[in-house]
């Protein structure tokens, strides 16, 4: 067995230089060792990024550089991402291809950005595992109330059933998959050959093996309420032990070469928000490192490590590293007067070339070419659109950036109209979604709102499910605020059309979101949100007296139309025009069970005493309620 080292959390970083904020989940390795692929929870979504050990960082433990594969705004998400060997493209899960549907199991193309659906079951598939020489996949889905192994071809064919009560397939050879009892915590070895029955490994889940298989990893609990711990063992199953330090430790991922070792866990001196860790691995008998993916200069490569927590440190056996490799990142748009849309991100890479397309829908099947701007001055916009102007759907920009040491895209999803710029860490202005599509958890116009559509049934996932779980946003950390200037358009090919006048401020006018609001909850269910918002009226919200502004939140049942319950909630602040505030609340589902469409609206009272409408009004919107936002949600007994 190895000798393992401390584990240490990884440092990560954006385009920008800045620590990449929300909850880290579900590393993989790349086919050849030289970064990890991971899943983001950010922005009331998830979304697939990448890393790798930062060149311009001369540290002895050098921060990672994270850059974004997909840039998705909910309902639609991308997480779990696998990479198939010996080709440049990913596994991953997405409703990309139906954003009101269930997650489907799609192949992305890292140098193309296209996404081509594998998969089409009713409650969804999720965790997918390519085969060692690239040819067929494991995966996971539930019909019928039972969670089922399934084998299919990546070149096209219908998946056949493989083993049932199973879930998170892993390939220890060619001929030889490890799963996890979907309805325990075994693990268990299935051979592929004819008349071959599966054989229990031992306890555990989410295991991982290297690309040889003599050296597994697996997460396991040694009690009820024992936190989960990471497990070493051989690939027969014999000499297990823990590691050291990887308390709460989960979905480990063991490097093809058996060298490194990293897992998700809570940060130091938090439970909820998750990070990436690594642990390095001395292995005695490791095999010779296979090529590396993309060409590299300098002669050494460093794991990325915090010296500040855990205990002992210990660099990486020597390796290459990446060298300037390419950066795409679509950071954001932004709306103009005249009904253009700047968009923003960052380009960089010696001897790059670099392509902006726009396509329509969450996965275009065309593209068209936008020019990129030139000459174009620092914190410039990439470009500018002029969408059709009847346009209220969906669309992707893609950015590709390409060089000699490799490529890398960006993914970026607008919702048209771009009504609302909620504000952001960055510049980037991130769009509201149409209030043609009720997407589970995605806010609606302003009142008046419509009356909505039932919602489609959730998939049924075993428990755990197979996605990162729903978090709070974090707190300790929040987003700043800066106050929005406005971008000078960049100098284009083509005239931008003329400005439009600005129409007249109102006195009570807002813009705000209540993030984290779950899709699902139980009967008298509490979940803390998020709320945020930017007075965009000419009148102050006060906390107190006549005239006060307040958050209220009411339930509709969708069977019936009839509310079922309202709460209000008071500001913390008072809120002059042009600034903002962000506080956390408690919400509570409605005692009985059923779909509700739930409505936050921002009301300015008339008097001390409030009287709500009646029940059973067709809006059900409060007198001097100046903006709101509705959500499907689902409670269950």
């Amino acid at each position: 067995m190895p000798r393992a080292g401390a584990p240490r959390v990884l440092r990560l970083i954006d385009a920008a230089g800045r620590p990449l904020q929300g909850s880290l989940s579900e590393p993989r390795w790349e086919t050849r060792g030289d970064g990890l692929f991971f899943t983001r929870q950010w922005g009331g979504t998830r979304n697939i990024w990448r890393a790798f050990p930062d060149p311009q960082d001369s540290n002895r433990y050098p921060t990672w550089r994270a850059l974004p594969l997909t840039q998705f705004e909910p309902p639609v998400f991308a997480s779990g991402a696998v990479p198939i060997r010996g080709t440049r493209s990913l596994l991953l899960v997405s409703n990309a291809a139906n954003p009101r549907g269930a997650g489907q199991i799609l192949q992305f193309e890292l140098v193309s950005a296209l996404l081509r659906p594998l998969t089409n079951f009713e409650n969804g598939a999720f965790e997918a595992a390519p085969s060692p020489n690239g040819e067929t996949m494991a995966f996971a889905a539930t019909q019928g109330g039972a969670t089922a192994i399934y084998l299919q071809s990546l070149r096209g064919g219908a998946p056949r059933r493989l083993m049932n009560d199973a879930r998170n397939p892993t390939w220890q050879d060619e001929r030889t998959l490890l799963v996890e009892s979907a309805t325990g915590d075994g693990i268990f070895r299935v051979p592929l050959g004819e008349g071959s029955r599966p054989t229990l490994l031992g306890k555990g889940r989410h295991i991982s093996a290297t690309g040889d298989g003599a050296l597994l990893a697996l997460s396991a609990a040694s009690g009820a309420s024992a936190p989960s711990q990471i497990y070493l063992l051989a690939g027969d199953g014999s000499g297990q032990r823990v590691l050291t330090g990887t308390q709460s430790g989960q979905r480990p991922a063991l490097s093809p070469d058996g060298r490194n070792l990293a897992f998700d866990a809570p940060l130091p001196g938090t439970n909820s928000t998750r990070a990436l860790w690594i642990l390095p691995l001395q292995r005695e008998n490791a095999a010779p490192p296979a090529p590396r993916e993309f060409p590299r200069q300098t002669p050494r490569r460093r794991i990325v490590e915090n010296p500040q927590i855990g205990a002992q440190t210990r660099p990486a056996p020597p390796q290459t590293t990446r060298v300037d490799a390419p950066v795409a990142q679509i950071s954001g748009v932004q709306s103009t007067l005249s009904g253009a849309i700047l968009i923003l991100g960052n380009i960089g890479g010696e001897n790059i070339r670099a392509t902006l397309e726009v396509g329509a829908g969450a996965a275009p099947t065309r593209w068209r070419v936008i020019p990129l701007s030139t000459p174009r001055a620092a914190g410039a916009p990439l470009a500018q659109w002029t969408p059709p102007a009847s346009a209220r759907e969906l669309w992707t920009l893609r950015l590709t950036v390409s060089s000699a040491t490799g490529a890398t895209q960006s993914l970026f999803s607008v919702r048209l109209p771009l009504n609302s710029r909620p504000p952001a860490a960055t510049p980037a202005l991130r769009p509201t979604p149409s209030p043609s599509v009720l997407p589970r958890g995605g806010p609606l116009p302003p009142a008046p709102l419509p009356n909505l559509p039932a919602p489609p049934s959730s998939p049924r996932l075993p428990s755990p499910a197979p996605l990162p779980p729903s978090l709070p946003t974090p707190t300790a950390t929040p987003r700043p605020t800066p106050t929005p200037r406005p971008v000078p358009p960049p100098p284009l090919t083509q005239p931008a059309p003329p400005p439009v006048a600005p129409s007249s401020p109102r006195r009570d006018a807002a813009n705000f979101n209540v993030s984290g609001t779950p899709a699902t909850m139980k009967a008298g269910q509490t979940a803390t949100v998020s709320f945020w918002a930017l007075n965009e009226g000419t009148q102050n919200w006060e906390t107190a007296g006549r005239g006060a502004v307040r958050l209220v939140a009411r339930w509709v049942n969708l069977e019936g139309g009839n509310r079922n319950t309202w709460r209000f909630h008071w500001m913390r602040t008072p809120v002059a025009p042009g600034q903002r505030t962000r506080w956390n609340f408690d919400l509570v589902a409605p005692p009985q069970p059923g779909r509700y469409k739930l409505i936050y609206g921002l009301v300015r009272l008339r008097g001390e005493n409030v009287q709500a409408p009646p029940y059973n009004a067709p809006q059900n919107s409060w007198p001097d309620e100046f903006a709101a936002i509705a959500f499907a949600v689902t409670v269950k007994p």
